[in-house]
């Protein structure tokens, strides 16, 4: 048998096992097919894509970059071909930054710094995990390495990114640098209004409280009445409950909003593997153990998303309570200036 059978009969048994789920072994078969027949340059796109799709990111990205080097391949393949290989950069990257994410849980900035890069070099479009890589230098205590980092996201990074200015600050800290300012083409600067000129032989205006103190009159006959004391204002427990209530409602309100927004999307994704089927109409985007343990979690955070919110509801009304309850208030009989009898004098 020639090469150009041999190679066609391989290409052949790599779509029947592609077809069936089994990409690894649709990959190599295609693999093998382009070795024995180099002509075939669609065997090395049908193995990366096959590498692809089953999840061998790493292989997949040497035989998209392999196909591509080529001469005289389609121009509709070599388009495919270089769509495919960012999303398989962008795979690649998220895998690295993911792990990054998971050394930062466990408190290992110097594991997480070198994951961050590698993540940004496959992904130059996403400087946020440049920042973050520039961060764990610092908290490593490599300052040059952090310096530098900052230095390079702030070149990249777009004006409005949320991490700029926090950038900004780490590198004015670190470097002494001076923090730019802010600049809003919108902004307008603030206009005072002048106080007006008081006229001749007028007194000025001031400010006058709410309620005049009066002071009696020299020698004014004393009544017999309670002198007023100052009215009793909250302790500053009293006052600290209004705000601990309506935190706690804003806690639970965001954790509630966050726990469903993630299992939303947990049931979307699984709704999506479940539609990935086969020719043939299997499953094969995701295993019944692995849907029936997510459909699980699924479950348990939609009810733990109902408690947290109507524990937030309760929270609300409770600091609702607590903000408009009526605040103690004292009163008196005083002599009346011009010795006509008493007033009556209220603080509130």
């Amino acid at each position: 048998m020639d090469v150009v059978k041999s190679a066609a009969a391989m290409a052949q048994q790599a779509l029947k096992a592609y077809e069936g789920g089994d990409h690894a072994r649709a990959a190599q078969l295609y693999a093998s097919a382009w070795r024995t027949n180099p002509a075939e340059s669609a065997y090395l796109y049908a193995a990366a894509r096959a590498e692809h799709v089953g999840g061998a990111m790493e292989m997949a990205d040497e035989h998209y970059r392999a196909y591509l080097a080529l001469t005289g391949i389609p121009d509709a393949l070599r388009a495919k071909a270089t769509a495919y290989l960012k999303e398989v950069a962008l795979a690649r990257a998220q895998t690295k930054a993911h792990a990054a994410d998971q050394a930062v849980r466990a408190e290992d900035p110097g594991l997480a710094g070198p994951l961050y890069k590698a993540a940004f070099e496959l992904c130059p479009e996403r400087p946020e995990w440049l920042f973050k890589a520039a961060v764990c230098a610092q908290l490593t205590g490599d300052n040059t390495q952090a310096v530098a980092g900052f230095r390079d996201y702030l070149k990249r990074a777009a004006p409005d990114a949320p991490d700029r200015r926090e950038a900004e600050l780490r590198l004015s800290r670190l470097s002494g640098a001076a923090i730019p300012p802010r600049t809003d083409p919108e902004a307008k600067p603030a206009v005072v209004t002048p106080p007006p000129a008081a006229k001749p032989n007028e007194t000025p205006p001031v400010a006058t409280p709410s309620a005049a103190v009066v002071k009696p009159a020299e020698n004014a006959p004393v009544v017999g009445v309670e002198t007023p004391q100052p009215a009793q204002r909250p302790s500053s427990l009293a006052r600290l409950w209004p705000w601990v209530a309506t935190g706690g409602a804003v806690v639970l309100g965001v954790s509630a909003l966050g726990l469903y927004l993630s299992q939303s999307a947990d049931a979307a994704q699984l709704t999506k593997d479940l539609a990935v089927t086969d020719a043939a109409g299997h499953i094969t985007g995701v295993t019944p153990e692995d849907a029936k343990s997510r459909n699980s979690s699924i479950g348990t955070q939609k009810t733990v998303s109902a408690v947290l919110a109507g524990a937030s509801v309760a929270a609300a009304g409770v600091a609702v309570w607590l903000w408009l309850r009526p605040v103690s208030s004292t009163a008196a009989v005083v002599p009346d200036p011009a010795n006509n009898g008493v007033v009556l004098v209220g603080r509130f």
